[in-house]
This record gives structure tokens, sequence and C-alpha cells, in this order.
């Protein structure tokens, strides 16, 4: 059997200063504080402590702060509610929409960043329709760029560059070539020294 944990109660700092100044201890005594903790008390001089003396004026003004900040929380949320209904109407998840910019997805990555020190990932995900293996793969990919196609060669060392997609694009739309097929011209880049690829990735 498990020993319960002795709770550990803590008592006002004025009324151990009372204690320890007038030696009376029959308040204590009555309140229920342990006779070893009274004696504690009657024995150390109590530590300092530091607090806060608030004049009307600080208190109004924390009133008025406190108000504001509630009406500001309340209309966040009545937002946050009318969103949150517009997107189930329309139907939009980003379960069934691509980000092909990377840009997109690093302002998104930082917008749940953000939200994920006051909500939770899972839940995050979930309200906008992304699987956790998808964002940890934008994680994951964040050093080697987030455009839709991957120019990281340690992720793709199969894959053609951007340079050696642009030289593609370029022979393919050439008029000096409009007369030959695209395995033609396929192997015709590779016999130049241009691009180096299968006629079935063109």
């Amino acid at each position: 059997m498990i020993a319960r944990k002795r709770q550990q109660n803590s008592y006002d700092h004025r009324l151990r200063e009372l204690i320890f100044q007038s030696g009376r201890t029959e308040a204590a005594r009555r309140i229920g504080v342990p006779r070893s903790t009274i004696h504690g008390w009657t024995k150390a001089r109590p530590r300092p402590v530091v607090t806060l003396t608030a004049d009307g004026d600080y208190i109004e003004s924390l009133e008025k702060r406190v108000f504001s900040l509630e009406r500001r929380a309340a209309r966040l949320r009545a937002l946050l509610r009318l969103c949150i209904v517009l997107l189930r109407f329309s139907g939009f998840a980003l379960a069934y929409q691509r980000l092909p910019q990377g840009s997109d997805k690093e302002n998104l990555l930082r917008v749940i960043d953000r939200a994920n020190r006051f909500v939770r990932l899972p839940r995050l995900l979930a309200s906008i329709g992304i699987s956790s293996s998808r964002y940890y793969d934008w994680k994951n990919s964040q050093e080697c760029g987030l455009d839709e196609v991957s120019s990281c060669p340690k992720s793709s060392p199969g894959q053609m560059t951007a340079t050696e997609r642009s030289k593609r694009r370029s022979m393919v739309q050439s008029e000096a070539y409009r007369h030959l097929s695209v395995g033609s011209i396929a192997r015709l880049a590779a016999r130049l020294g241009k691009v180096y690829a299968c006629s079935s990735t063109w």
C-alpha cells in the first residue's frame, strides 16, 4: 500500500509575524496550526515579504483593464466561432487542398507553432484538416525548402534539379526540336550533356 503524501499547509505571513512579536499562540491554535509549527514561529524571525500597497486609482485602472481584456477575449471568441462555422459549411479543409508554394507552408507552420502555445497540436491540426504525418513532413522538410518539388538532394537524389527542369522545358518548347518526339528530345539532351533523365519523366 502506497502511503499518501502529507499535504503541507501555507499560512499568512502576518499571522507568523504576530506570533513572533507577541508570543501569543492562542489564535494560531484555534485555527488548527500544529504546535511544532507554532513553536518554530516563536523562535525564528519571519522572512521579509514583498507586497503591493494599491491605492484606489490603481485598483480602478486594473478593473478597467480587466474589463477591456474580457471584452476583447469575448469578441475574439465570437469571431473564431464564426470562422469555424463558415469553414464547416463551405466544406473547406486542407486535407483536400494543395499548397505548392513553400512560403505558404512556412506561414502556416509559423501560425500553428504560435497557436500551439495555447491549444494542443492534435486539436489544431484536426480543426484545419491537416494530418500529423503531413505536418511533420513539412517540419522536417524546412531545411531543404517547402516548395512542391523538393530541391533537397538528400531526400530525393534521383530527382531533377531546378536547372535541369528549366533546360527540359526550353528544349520541349523550342521550335528547333518541334519535329522530334519527346523520347528523341530526351536522348538528344543526354547526348548534349544538358539533362540526364529517363524519357518517361519528360
